[in-house]
């Protein structure tokens, strides 16, 4: 797949206190912009209306902050060129994210801890012993902002109570014992999950589950896309007039769309996907960027670039490609039909 359009991503930490339900109380958010302009500029503009709020008082900006109202102010403030997505982080587990479409992605992650095998990969397979990870799953759910913002934060409630009974479930269990999970890949558990949590919850969105701190899953109702996390050590000129060298410490996410295998019951194994990966690596890691064949500058857009023809060619299920060269700076290339695919809030 040919990559469509690149977005910039900023994402500005602030510390602020709010009042709601008579309660006077505090965060430490994460706002993060997603947009397609020229970086240097919407740093700057995001910077400018993240710095309004920080170490303030939100009441003072909106008669109710809750992560709905807030996350509209902050679409408002970065006007006049509407960005793809704003995005409010109010604590670790939970957040919101506002679409051009006047949509609402709420996003809850928790954890538990299980062990599980595989039982028709090859015999000489590590994941065919059994073994544990602690699991990461994170629920999203899409609501339209035409109705009351107020009845929209009910959502997330909605979301966290019909979790924990499946908490009570997967938790310090063996997932092969439980009934549909004979065969418990990232992909059929997430799918597991979604049967168990629609019906109950209409504006289920998808399903997430990390199954380790690089390797995820995420199912949709009808799409599975599978994404690997690298880090990479690299140093860089900068395009400064001074072409200053200095180094980062890059995340790299890929995303992979693939029709699910009935009988192994995954798209692909991660493994495969690291080994089909590892000569572009290491090509990135502890090298100087600008030394990379065909990379005319290294640049974070221009680095995205020349990963994604590295990669499309060994992995053609490419859908979209995030390269972050800090934990608050980054880039998303997705492909020219790519479908959907949440930004996940970087872990770095």
């Amino acid at each position: 797949m040919e990559p469509g359009s690149l977005s910039q991503i900023v994402i500005v930490p602030f510390e602020a206190i709010r009042k709601l339900n008579q309660r006077l109380h505090g965060h430490g958010f994460l706002a993060r912009v997603v947009a397609d302009q020229e970086p240097q500029a919407l740093i700057r503009a995001w910077d400018r209306c993240v710095g309004c709020l920080d170490q303030g008082f939100l009441n003072d900006h909106m008669p109710l902050p809750n992560d709905v109202h807030l996350a509209r102010w902050l679409y408002q403030c970065v006007r006049p060129s509407p960005p793809a997505l704003i995005g409010i982080r109010s604590t670790q587990n939970r957040g919101i994210d506002l679409d051009q479409d006047n949509r609402a992605h709420f996003w809850y992650r928790t954890r538990f801890e299980a062990a599980h095998r595989l039982p028709h990969v090859a015999p000489d397979h590590p994941c065919g012993r059994m073994h544990g990870h602690g699991f990461t799953v994170t629920l999203h759910t899409t609501e339209s902002l035409s109705t009351n913002a107020t009845e929209t934060m009910k959502g997330m409630d909605a979301l966290v109570s019909v979790w924990q009974p499946l908490q009570a479930m997967l938790d310090k269990s063996c997932l092969n014992d439980l009934h549909g999970l004979d065969n418990p890949t990232s992909e059929v558990l997430a799918y597991w999950i979604w049967e168990h949590l629609k019906p109950q919850l209409p504006s289920l969105s998808c399903v997430t589950i990390d199954e380790t701190a690089t390797s995820s899953c995420q199912y949709d109702g009808e799409t599975y896309h599978i994404g690997q996390q690298w880090h990479f050590e690299s140093a860089l000129y900068s395009a400064d007039p001074d072409h200053r060298l200095h180094g980062h410490s890059y995340a790299l996410q890929l995303h992979l769309s693939i029709p699910l295998d009935a009988v192994m019951g995954w798209t692909v194994d991660y493994g495969d996907v690291k080994k089909q990966f590892a000569p572009i690596y290491a090509q990135l890691d502890h090298h100087l960027l600008n030394d990379l064949p065909g990379l005319i500058a290294a640049d974070l857009s221009r680095v995205a670039h020349w990963i994604w023809e590295q990669a499309q060619a060994r992995l053609s299920s490419l859908t979209r490609l995030d390269l972050y060269e800090t934990p608050y700076r980054g880039v998303s290339l997705v492909g020219s039909k790519s479908p959907l695919v949440l930004h996940p809030w970087p872990t770095r």
